[in-house]
């Protein structure tokens, strides 16, 4: 009789309620430069309200 291991489960995931300001902040670096911000506003306002879109250039 064979006895195979059993599958790990991957762990529930948990879901949060998020209030206040947490969660508002988001990184994402190496912008092309001629990315704008109503670029980045129209690609992240499909997760959720987008407050405030600051680029900061990186000049070398």
């Amino acid at each position: 009789m064979s006895h195979a291991p059993a599958a790990a489960s991957p762990p529930p995931a948990t879901s949060l309620p998020i209030t206040g300001e947490e969660g508002c902040t988001l990184y994402v670096g190496n912008l092309h430069p001629q990315v704008t911000e109503a670029m980045l506003h129209g690609v992240f306002q499909a997760a959720g309200t987008v407050c405030s879109i600051k680029i900061i250039i990186n000049k070398k």
